[in-house]
Formats: structure tokens, sequence, C-alpha cells
């Protein structure tokens, strides 16, 4: 790790102990909030003894478990003195992301990012087309025990742990993120009656359709008629022109994600990964649904349904990204 890193580190490691000590003993404080100062300072000491290695996972995975809980103690403290403490550790929550900004730039040297290291910078073009489908979408997703096998639990947590938008990305990511924070209340709106999270329709909203209200969710379609790709002919019930709403929770209960109750990170990932399909698994290609805009994708994709095109790079955020930057930045919490 170069020295200016490790020297941010060293002071970002100062400032975050100081405060969450001060918080830890604060007379004051809830039991709630000092068994997460407690869980914190375990993260601050891990992310700084990655000082000096140059294991990019490795650094990922403890700076994006910093960023997460230092922003879960700014959004759960209750007493107005400690809210003192609240605002420096939301500070240092912001330094370890930008961290993450300045190691990813050190792992991929020859990406074109702009020469910052904001995490928060904003993309204002919208994404690009949609990546599609192999045809296996919902295969594996029959199963609603709501449990994922603990092999590939493992799998996502890991990706998961270790996910770092790459440098060129992160104001791509952050308007994924804007996007679907200022959707919420529809997300919502439908995912309230079938248990399913916002923030999980929210990344399939964007990933097929780009945000827009006048297409399917099962696939961007217009709402004008009955969807023609896969899954085609849906919703079966009621005459278009449909409302997104409808549209919405007919493509939710078509993939029987409201007979699923599993929405940990690895449930979460298994279910859009099966939303848009395991084939890339025959290719040894880590999912773009997922990771996109991540280190763990570099290319192939499927460019139209049953079409796989080894060279072809997606241009859309991946859901498991997304997750990763809504965690990052306290917008969203799963365990």
């Amino acid at each position: 790790m170069p020295a200016h890193i490790e020297d941010e580190l060293a002071r970002l490691y100062g400032n975050a102990l100081q405060h969450l000590s001060a918080l830890l003993h604060a007379p004051d404080a809830t039991r709630d909030e000092r068994e997460r100062a407690r869980d914190a300072l375990m993260r601050l000491h891990r992310a700084y003894a990655t000082t000096g290695i140059k294991n990019l996972e490795q650094r990922a995975a403890e700076l994006n478990a910093l960023a997460a809980v230092l922003r879960g103690i700014t959004n759960h403290t209750q007493s107005t003195a400690n809210r003192v403490e609240s605002e420096a550790l939301r500070s240092a929550a912001e330094e370890a992301r930008r961290l993450l900004v300045r190691v990813a730039r050190e792992a991929f040297p020859e990406s074109d990012a702009r020469d910052d290291d904001n995490p928060d910078v904003i993309e204002t073009a919208p994404p690009n087309e949609r990546d599609d489908r192999d045809g296996s979408a919902g295969d594996e997703a029959d199963d609603t025990e709501s449990r994922v096998a603990p092999d590939r639990a493992q799998e996502y947590r890991s990706l998961f742990d270790t996910c770092i938008a790459l440098p060129d990305k992160v104001s791509k990511v952050n308007w994924y993120a804007n996007k679907l924070m200022e959707n919420r209340l529809r997300y919502e709106f439908v995912g309230n009656s079938l248990k399913i999270p916002w923030w999980f329709i929210g990344a399939i909203h964007g990933l097929e359709s780009g945000f827009a209200f006048d297409r399917h969710l099962h696939n961007g379609d217009p709402l004008t008629a009955r969807t023609r790709r896969v899954p085609a002919g849906r919703p079966v019930a009621g005459n278009a022109p449909f409302t997104w709403e409808q549209s919405a929770q007919d493509a939710l209960r078509y993939m029987k994600l409201d007979q699923w109750g599993d929405w940990s990170v690895a449930g979460a990932l298994y279910q859009w990964e099966a939303y848009n399909g395991f084939g890339y698994r025959k290719y040894k290609i880590s999912s773009p649904y997922l990771w996109s805009f991540s280190n763990h994708y570099d290319k192939g994709r499927y460019v139209r349904d049953h079409v796989f095109d080894t060279e072809a790079v997606s241009n859309q955020c991946g859901a498991a990204t997304l997750l990763r930057a809504l965690m990052n930045q306290g917008a969203v919490q799963v365990s």
C-alpha cells in the first residue's frame, strides 16, 4: 500500500478509535450503541492491520466492512450527547469510502477514471443497453424454502465482502444508487405486501429497464403490451396497457419471490442471479447482473436472449455492486 494511503489509513484509525472509545464509555450510551461500537472497533483494528498488504480483496473486505459498520452507528445513535461522536464517525465512514476509491485506483492504474477520490461523484448519463438472458432465469429458484446451499452462500458472501467499484465506474454506481433511492416509495409500495425488500426490487428495475416506469419489470418490454421476450406473455391476467405496479407484482410472483424469505446478502444475490439466469456459470464468469462495474467482472455477456458473446462488456451496474455501495453509504443494512 503506497505511503500516502497508509498515512490516511493511520489518520482514519486514530480519529475513529478516539470517537468509538468515547461512545463506548459514554454514560448515556444504550446497549445497542455499545455493541455497535465494539463491533466497529474490531473492524477498525482489522482494517488498520491491512497496512502494507498488497492484496486488493483483503483490503477491500476490511474497508467495506468498516464503512458499513460506521454508517450503521451513525444511523442508530439515539442520545443527543452521542450525536457528536456519531457525526465524527460519519466522517470516518466517508474517509473509508474514499480510501476504497484510492485502493481501486492503485489496483487498476490502467483505468481512465477522473483524478479524484470523491466516492460520491455522480454520472449524468443514463445506463446503456440491458444485459439479456441465457434462458435459465428462474430454473434454480423453484426451491422456496428460503435457504441457499452453504457452499453457494459462502461464494456469494466472499465475493460481496471483497467487492470494490472500479475507479472509472464509481460515478455510474452512484447514479444507480441515487435513482434507486429516488424511487424508494414506489418499490416499497410493490414490495411491502409481498414481503420483498425495496432495494431488491429497485436493483432489478435498474437492470431490466434503466429505472423507466413505462417498462415491464420482467424484462424491460413496453407496458403497452404483454411481454414478448423471456418470459413472454406476461402478465397473463388483465389487459394492456398495464401499470408498472401491476407488471412488477406479476414479475416478482412469477419468480416466486413472494415465497422467498431469505433476504440476507447471500439470499438476495442468489435470487438476483436466478432472475437473470445462471448461464454465466458454464463460462466460468461471474455474472455481470451481479458484479458488473466491480473488480469481480471483466467481460462476457448475453447480448440477446440465449446468445453469449465472450468479448462483450456489460454497461450496467451489477446488483451486488450496487448493494455494496448502498451499504457503505448507510442507505441499506443487510446481514
